[in-house]
Order: C-alpha cells, then sequence, then structure tokens
C-alpha cells in the first residue's frame, strides 16, 4: 500500500464523477492543542470559546447551514467533554458520528480510518481549530473532472506549500501548479474525493503525504480566499481571534 493515494499508484486514474453536491464533511478535531496549554488541560481545543461560541458548534452549525447533513467527528484528547456538549447534533441541525482515536492517527489518517462513514461522494474536510466565515456551501459544489481535492488557501506568515501557475482573481477556482508563481497557506478547510485515499492502507499519517503526490500528478485544484480567516494553535491567535470577533460585534 502506498502513501501517495491514487495519484502516486495511476496519475490517469479518474476520479469518480458525480454531479450531486456533498452531504458529508468531516471535522478534525482530535488534536491535544499543546500551544493553546495551559487552558486546554482541561478543555479541549474544539469547546474553546470565540464570540460567546464553542469552536466546533460553530462549524457545526455553519455545515448545517451550508446544506450538509452527516458530520464526522473524531476524538481523542479530553473527547468526552465533546460528546457531552455537542451530543448527536440534532441541536445545531446535523448528525454527528464520533470517531475515537486510541492513537492520534494525524490528518491523513484520521480521515483514512472513517473513509467508510464519509460515503461515496467527495466530502468537506474542516479543522476544528480554525475560526473562518468563508462560505462553506461552495465546498458542496462537485469536483472539476479528474481532480481529487479543492483545496481553500490564504495569505498567511504560516507554511506556504500551494499556489497556481498564474493566480487567479479570489474564490476562482483553478488548477494548482507544482511549481507556482506565489505560494499560499493551506487554510484546512477543502472538498475531497475518496479516490485521494485508494490504495492507502490505514496508521497515522499527515495529509500532506497524499496531497503533494496529487499536486505533482496535476490533480488539485483551488482557491484564494481573502475573508476572515484565523488559525488557532497558540494562546496569541486565540486573543487576535477573540478581539477580531468581538470588534466585529460591535460594529454591528
Amino acid at each position: 500500500m502506498t502513501r501517495g493515494g491514487a495519484a502516486a499508484s495511476d496519475p490517469a486514474r479518474q476520479a469518480p464523477a458525480t454531479s450531486a453536491p456533498a452531504t458529508h464533511a468531516m471535522l478534525l478535531s482530535a488534536g491535544r492543542g499543546e500551544r493553546l496549554r495551559p487552558r486546554t488541560d482541561h478543555t479541549p481545543k474544539p469547546l474553546v470559546e470565540v464570540g460567546g461560541e464553542t469552536l466546533i458548534e460553530r462549524h457545526l452549525r455553519r455545515l448545517a447551514e451550508a446544506g450538509i447533513g452527516d458530520v464526522v467527528v473524531n476524538l481523542h484528547h479530553l473527547g468526552e467533554r465533546i460528546v457531552e456538549r455537542v451530543g448527536a447534533g440534532a441541536r445545531l441541525g446535523v448528525r454527528v458520528h464520533y470517531a475515537w482515536e486510541r492513537e492520534l492517527l494525524e490528518t491523513g489518517g484520521g480521515i483514512r480510518a472513517v473513509l467508510d462513514r464519509l460515503g461515496p461522494r467527495p466530502f468537506l474536510v474542516v479543522s476544528a481549530d480554525l475560526w473562518t466565515d468563508y462560505p462553506l456551501a461552495l465546498l458542496r459544489a462537485p469536483l472539476p473532472e479528474g481532480m481529487l481535492a479543492r483545496l481553500v488557501l490564504v495569505r498567511s506568515h504560516l507554511g506556504n506549500d500551494f499556489g497556481f501557475a498564474r493566480t487567479p482573481a479570489p474564490g476562482v477556482v483553478a488548477p494548482l501548479a507544482a511549481e507556482p508563481a506565489e505560494k499560499f497557506t493551506y487554510a484546512s478547510l477543502g472538498s475531497y474525493s475518496p479516490a485521494l485515499f485508494d490504495g492507502v492502507a490505514e496508521g497515522a499519517f499527515p495529509l500532506r503525504d497524499l496531497l503533494f503526490p496529487a499536486l505533482r500528478a496535476g490533480r488539485l485544484c483551488g482557491e484564494v480566499y481573502e475573508g476572515d480567516w484565523f488559525n488557532i494553535g497558540s494562546l496569541r491567535e486565540l486573543e487576535d481571534v477573540r478581539a477580531h470577533v468581538d470588534g466585529r460585534h460591535r460594529a454591528r
């Protein structure tokens, strides 16, 4: 089994075509939140509040508003606290399916472990430790022919790995290039074909292990988003997003 998925094992293989919109999503929620300690010693990062709402409840509510009906949530650190707070998801408009990880499987391994619960169509993947106003309904659209994933990209001080041969206008979906003219940060937000995981064994691995072979095979597309997006990976970043959201509320 490879760590390169369909893109590595057979670049000519086409992702299954479908005109049906996505109905499932994966919410990556298993991380320990080490850089948010001591806050996350007793509160899992998805239950951190911004603007009077926990991160995970906001994500689930917005996924429901976008038309997503089923969301798989992976759990590890203090996961029982998330289950107690969220329950089955009915209050937020979705059906939540929990997936416990005895050992952390990382981003790629976490998705691979629950692939059978995400259905045959492309599905959304959202990291629980971000805050954004990106319109999630856009990611429900079918993937362009032959593409294995659609990534939302942002301008950020974080790692910049993806880009285009010629950067399109914000919001315009275009193929990603192995040697881009300008590099952007993957926003931990996208739409994925199950075919990306074809031939991939279960186990712990980062999603990038599949994305870069797909990129070299010309099978990733994406868009640049210039609206609100915050990665909440440290106490300083948490303070920044809280200040921003509080400012938006005062301005209303």
